[in-house]
């Protein structure tokens, strides 16, 4: 008995560990749309939220040290990994080394992602999607270095080949991203009414018996 039960153990894990990603990781989406972080009234944006901008996108922080659409003079800086000068492009950032910000979505999309930076001095920064019941459909950690570079970073971003994509986190390590983009979100647009749809139907039949009069 206890053997058999070793061996479901193993088996389940084996196929835990061999299941796919649900996500490709991308470094680009080039048939996404870029939603511009609208800038913040006093150029710094601190707070927890929440804003609504774009088609349907809310951001929330879980800590308000954070900043959304910050266009601060003096930059927001990732140690070392450089500073950002966010006056051309207003940003979102965490401001701070154990919280999480999200991007959370009226209609599902597809792909999700963004040009972004954080600070390497606090460990790395995690990236990760969900759908709409908050099931984790894939996540990375950014490792990357940029050298102290001025306006460094990197483009991060996750697709599906269907938009189920609700939720899109960014954890930790005063992360930061710009030029959020979004690719394949699902059309919000108004089902008609029963009501409706019968006006539509005697609207479309009269036209059918003018033209046939015609």
């Amino acid at each position: 008995m206890k053997r058999t039960v070793l061996l479901a153990a193993m088996t389940l894990a084996a196929i835990t560990a061999a299941a796919p990603a649900r996500a490709t990781v991308v470094s680009a989406l080039p048939d996404g749309v870029i939603v511009p972080i609208p800038p913040a009234s006093d150029t710094l944006g601190f707070g927890a939220g929440p804003v609504s901008f774009g088609p349907g996108i809310t951001w929330t922080s879980t800590t308000a040290s954070s900043v959304f659409g910050y266009t601060g003079a003096f930059g927001y800086g990732f140690d070392g990994n450089g500073l950002w000068n966010s006056l051309l492009f207003p940003m979102a950032g965490l401001n701070d080394s154990e919280a999480t910000m999200t991007f959370a979505f009226d209609s599902p999309v597809a792909g999700v992602g963004g040009f972004v930076n954080y600070s390497p001095s606090f460990g790395p920064a995690t990236l990760a999607i969900y759908d709409g019941s908050m099931n984790l459909l894939d996540s990375v950690s950014l490792t990357f270095t940029t050298d102290l570079q001025f306006n460094g970073g990197e483009f991060v971003g996750f697709l599906l080949d269907t938009p189920e994509i609700r939720y899109f986190t960014l954890s930790d390590s005063y992360v930061g991203v710009t030029q959020l983009t979004v690719q394949d979100m699902v059309s919000t647009a108004p089902v008609p009414e029963p009501g409706s749809l019968l006006l539509l139907g005697a609207g479309l039949a009269g036209l059918a018996k003018r033209k046939r009069r015609a």
